[in-house]
């Protein structure tokens, strides 16, 4: 299992066409650790044809990467769990990351919404507030 501690959490939707939703060990502008996950907001026929009409996960900047072997995904107040499986763990380096990180409660539910728009529809996320 990976753990670290994320000083930076990022969801992004200024894109027309994608969503991101990040977490980062960032220190002196690089990372430490760092995972995300995208998502097209419609996935064409291309996508489908070539095995990206799933959510793409990617772990540092391009470290290892691939689209879906999400097993499931528990969003927590404090923190998050994530476990892969397949291909994607093998190309990232681990089946299961437990991430820490400090939301103020706007921030929290803004993570909360991005994550659950990125994972509309596969039904991977569950979600522990306490």
């Amino acid at each position: 299992m990976t753990e670290f501690t994320a000083n930076t959490v990022v969801v992004d939707d200024s894109d027309d066409e994608f969503i991101l939703v990040g977490f980062a060990d960032e220190q002196h502008g690089e990372y430490r650790e760092a995972i995300h996950f995208q998502r097209a907001y419609e996935f064409d026929e291309q996508d489908i044809a070539l095995g990206m009409d799933h959510i793409y996960v990617e772990r540092g900047i391009q470290a290892g990467s691939g689209y879906g072997g999400i097993e499931s995904v528990e969003l927590h107040a404090t923190w998050i769990r994530i476990l892969l499986y397949g291909n994607t763990a093998e190309s990232i380096g681990d089946t299961e990351f437990k991430i820490q990180f400090n939301a103020t409660e706007d921030e929290f539910r803004r993570l909360q919404r991005g994550l659950k728009t990125v994972f509309d529809g596969f039904e991977l996320l569950a979600e522990y507030v306490a």
